[in-house]
């Protein structure tokens, strides 16, 4: 089948990377907790971005963390970015057909952009060692958020705001952090840290956002965006795809594949 590069990501390369840098500035865990028990265990880190396993040879990202994939493959990063890396061989990055790249406010801030959410399929399976303990279902419409229920965003995000670089001490931990869904528009939920100081930030986007029930762990999102100008600002709003709105889209993608979860 061959390396195969969705079309949204064929563009031209001086467009994603200014996708990529305004949202680098504005994507991570800020003042999260270090994130190291099994629920947590299914996200990874690679170049600035976030990724959630669902299977030995598939990961879930943000569609404009596509700006950042390497040609061929990628080190994936499964505690802290920096550390225990190795690299993979990426068979395929699928971004949602539907995604608009170029979508800006104003005050050129990203803001909910729908569709913002990709598939990359591995060349071959992630040793057992590397998996998770479980792999998490995708939500569907059976396990829709209820409005008080409190989730679990998961990233490699940065530990506080800081524009344009990753330490690398502890900065670049995979961390988390609890948000309640505001509403949800199109298929785009909007999102409240619980905390206040504590928020999404550069480096999130691809993160997951979690629910647990009955000691099964759902994927309910995949984190995208901030709403605001800063990092775990004040009162802000922040952005995931829903799973349960691509869960048909990435099925198909998985099926072209014979993968199945």
């Amino acid at each position: 089948m061959g390396l195969c590069f969705a079309k949204a990501i064929i563009v031209k390369q001086s467009l994603l990377f200014f996708l990529f840098f305004v949202h680098a500035t504005s994507q991570a865990i800020v003042n999260g907790a270090i994130a190291n028990d099994p629920i947590h265990q299914s996200v990874v880190g690679f170049s600035q971005c976030s990724a959630v396993l669902i299977h030995p040879r598939v990961l879930l990202t943000a569609a404009h963390c596509g700006a950042v994939i390497s040609e061929g493959g990628q080190n994936l990063y499964f505690s802290k970015l920096g550390g225990d890396s190795r690299w993979v061989d990426v068979l395929g990055f699928h971004a949602q057909p539907r995604w608009q790249p170029q979508t800006l406010d104003p005050q050129k801030q990203l803001i909910a952009v729908n569709d913002d959410i990709a598939v990359i399929v591995l060349r071959d399976a992630l040793e057992r060692s590397e998996w998770p303990s479980s792999f998490p279902k995708l939500a569907d419409t059976n396990d829709s958020p209820r409005p008080d229920e409190e989730l679990l965003a998961v990233g490699f995000g940065l530990y506080r705001q800081s524009r344009f670089r990753f330490d690398s001490d502890k900065n670049s931990y995979r961390r988390s952090a609890n948000y309640r869904i505001q509403t949800k528009k199109s298929s785009v939920f909007f999102i409240k840290s619980t905390t206040a100081g504590v928020g999404v930030c550069f480096g999130d986007s691809g993160g997951a956002l979690f629910s647990q029930r009955q000691g099964q762990i759902i994927l309910q999102g995949i984190l995208t965006t901030i709403g605001g100008g800063r990092c775990a600002g004040d009162n802000q709003t922040d952005y995931s795809e829903s799973i349960v709105s691509q869960k048909n889209w990435i099925l198909s993608v998985l099926k072209k594949y014979n993968i199945r979860l």
